[in-house]
């Protein structure tokens, strides 16, 4: 390893006051850093009680891999946006309030975690991420998603769970490769027409929402294995949506409403 990235390794250890191990692989939540070719390109420093996170870590340049679940961090700094080969940055269960806008500096970034935390807003910068593929929010505060999240074109699961989001952008619908959308436990009151541009879209959850009417266009999702639409307001559905909710059912597919 170069000087910088034992460097850094040194500061961590004195925050934590143990040594922080070699290990194989960084999996759901280890502890430890993984090096290839004499490089750092996995940390993991799940559950150590991290308020915050020593600036030199910008200095980790070649890492893929940085796990930083399960502590109390409230904020990032800034220098997080030297991470230009960061592929997966995990920050479940922590304590944050934002993300700083160069978050969109993370090129290469393909999954997000931000589950657990406490969020109100994503930055509009969020959506420069255009190579992310997974991002999860469950169970924080937005209220609104950014504006252009359709740039973000190679999401494949965006997972909205439990925030008090009232509407969606137009330009989610441009998100054609979705597969998994999970806007549960929302505030939604309205589902576009525009959802049917979802074509490989296998699994929607709405449940626990305000809905009170879907749009015909949803029958046209083809490739649907799960739908979860219970705890709204819907009174009754259109004689398309039941025969529709119906040949689910028969064909096996996951329905609860």
């Amino acid at each position: 390893m170069v000087s910088e990235e034992v460097e850094v390794l040194t500061t961590l250890e004195k925050k934590i006051n143990e040594p922080i191990p070699s290990i194989d692989s960084i999996d759901n939540g280890t502890f430890g850093f993984v090096v290839n070719k004499n490089m750092i390109v996995a940390l993991g420093l799940n559950n150590k009680g991290f308020e915050t996170i020593p600036s030199n870590i910008g200095n980790l340049v070649n890492l893929k891999i940085l796990d930083l679940r399960n502590n109390k961090l409230r904020s990032l700094p800034a220098s997080v946006i030297k991470l230009k080969n960061l592929e997966v940055l995990d920050l479940r269960n922590n304590e944050l309030a934002h993300l700083p806008d160069a978050i969109s500096n993370l090129s290469n970034l393909h999954e997000l975690f931000l589950h657990n935390n406490q969020l109100e807003s994503l930055p509009e910068e969020i959506t420069k991420l255009s190579g992310l593929q997974k991002l999860n929010v469950y169970n924080n505060r937005i209220k609104k998603l950014p504006v252009s999240i359709g740039e973000m074109r190679n999401i494949r699961e965006l997972i909205c769970y439990e925030n008090q989001i009232e509407e969606l952008p137009s330009s989610l619908f441009t998100m054609k490769d979705l597969t998994e959308i999970n806007f549960g436990n929302n505030r939604l009151k309205v589902i576009p027409d525009k959802i049917s541009e979802f074509k490989q879209l296998t699994e929607l959850r709405l449940n626990d929402n305000l809905l009170t009417d879907l749009p015909h266009t949803i029958t046209n999702l083809q490739n649907l294995d799960s739908l979860y639409l219970y705890n709204n307001d819907f009174s009754t559905f259109s004689e398309a949506i039941v025969k529709w909710l119906k040949r689910l059912e028969e064909e096996g597919k996951i329905v609860v409403y």
